[in-house]
């Protein structure tokens, strides 16, 4: 008979029992701490366009999102309730053209805390190089430009000014470079005219001020003056590049009194009375009027005299520097006196093709200035050599002399010789071949006039391709 111990399986119970109570008294582990962190407290967006920025939640616990200030430009995705780990997308489905900075404030709180997230975006911007733009001169149609610097849409407007002022193109979007354009009238106020262009964009405007200088101030009337014979009265019609002038004043006179009668002057004319001294003598003095509009002004200056005599200098307007000698004293209040002017031209051909044998009708034989009109009439000035010279030495007033004048020359060369020499002109030198604006229509060809090789006041035909020399002359 087999024989179990009692005690063995009693002992064996035990521990069975004790090890299955240890084991259902074991503890349970701690659990883990609701956290919540953000990526970034401060999303910014790059530029003013549409677009969106994001930042990331961390966290462990449930959260809520909230949008507390910048609804009215931005959105956020999600908002409201969630949990665990999130991107949080802030979209602006527009862009900022207020021309300020928008800002959000949005709130994440969850995990026994609030984290406060601050959104910035700037404003689409609108700028210029300059905020003064300034023409060159007081001319019509002269340009200028200015640029305009942004990254939105704008448009622009001529305010003040418009009347004479344009800016071009008048709306855009991004950089541009602005193009003003003066319109078609000069500016002959005198003054400074201004105009005002104002650019609109990015929820803000720019103003630029252009302005445009007046056209310089210069005499441009056809008076003819180097003194005058006695008894004759001046009189010159005064116009400038302005128009008639607002203002005229003397600024110098040092006319002798005994030689002259009063001075008499308006915006159009200067007028006064000469007479020579009791023994003939000469009585100079020197006349300057200025003439003003707006803040512009120009000086008309004159050196005067009672009578001259061959051989005596020529002033020119505005200039202490002889420019002639005089070739022939006024032998009455109404005849023209004649002046030679200092400088030569070389041999040269009377025409050039195809002219050589045109009959221009310059056949006027005592009035150079008659001829010179009719070449500078014809627009064939530059097929006319020695009446291209003359008419460019600077006024309209300088002229190829006619055959009786080029013959008073020659006749009084001495004098007018001595003259040149003392202002350092170039003397008329024998032989006397000199060209003259007189057409000889009696020669076939047909030819022009020349003065006589023999120191006489005679003259000869010569064909038009030849080539003699050249003087100028004017009368006063």
């Amino acid at each position: 008979m087999k024989t179990i111990n009692f005690l063995s399986v009693l002992t064996a119970a035990a521990l069975v029992t004790g090890s299955a109570v240890f084991a259902g008294c074991k503890k349970s582990p701690e659990p883990e701490p609701e956290a919540l962190t953000v990526s970034t407290k401060t999303p910014a967006f790059s530029d003013g366009s549409a677009g969106f920025v994001t930042f990331d939640i961390t966290s462990n616990a449930s959260w809520i999102v909230t949008l507390v200030t910048g609804g009215t430009w931005c959105s956020i995705d999600p908002e409201g309730n969630g949990k665990g780990n999130r991107t949080v997308k802030i979209t602006a489905s527009a862009e900022n053209a207020t021309g300020q900075e928008q800002t959000a404030a949005i709130t994440v709180s969850g995990a026994g805390k609030t984290e406060t997230i601050n959104v910035t975006r700037p404003s689409k911007t609108v700028g210029v190089s300059s905020k003064n733009a300034a023409f060159s001169s007081g001319d019509a149609a002269v340009q200028t430009t200015f640029d305009i610097i942004s990254d939105t849409s704008w448009s622009l407007e001529v305010t003040d000014g418009k009347s004479w002022c344009t800016a071009l193109p008048a709306s855009g979007t991004g950089n541009q470079t602005i193009t003003l354009t003066a319109l078609t009238a000069n500016n002959t106020t005198g003054k400074i005219r201004d105009a005002k262009v104002v650019i609109a964009g990015a929820g803000k405007t720019e103003t630029v001020a252009v302005a445009q200088p007046s056209v310089k101030m210069e005499l441009t009337g056809t008076y003819v003056y180097s003194g005058h014979y006695m008894g004759q009265t001046i009189v010159r019609n005064i116009t400038t590049t302005l128009g008639t002038p607002d203002k005229a004043e003397i600024t110098t006179n040092t006319l002798p009194v005994s030689g002259w009668g009063g001075v008499n002057v308006t915006t159009t004319t200067i007028s006064t009375y000469s007479y020579p001294g009791a023994d003939g003598s000469t009585k100079a003095g020197r006349l300057v009027v200025r003439f003003t509009k707006g803040d512009e002004s120009v000086d008309c200056e004159m050196d005067l005299y009672t009578n001259v005599s061959v051989g005596d200098l020529f002033y020119d307007y505005g200039s202490n520097t002889p420019v002639g000698v005089i070739a022939k004293a006024k032998p009455s209040a109404s005849a023209f006196g004649l002046i030679v002017h200092k400088d030569e031209k070389g041999n040269t051909a009377w025409a050039n093709a195809p002219y050589l044998t045109t009959t221009m009708g310059t056949v006027n034989q005592d009035d150079g200035a008659a001829n010179q009109d009719v070449i500078r009439k014809s627009n064939k000035m530059s097929y006319f050599p020695p009446f291209q010279w003359c008419s460019d030495k600077g006024s309209t007033e300088w002229f190829l002399p006619a055959v009786n004048e080029l013959r008073t020359i020659i006749a009084n060369v001495t004098l007018v010789n001595a003259g040149l020499s003392r202002i350092g002109g170039t003397t008329i030198s024998y032989p006397y071949y000199y060209w003259s604006s007189t057409e000889d229509v009696t020669v076939p060809g047909p030819h022009a006039q020349v003065s006589s090789s023999t120191g006489s006041d005679g003259y000869s035909s010569a064909a038009k391709d030849g080539d003699y020399k050249t003087r100028a002359c004017r009368h006063f």
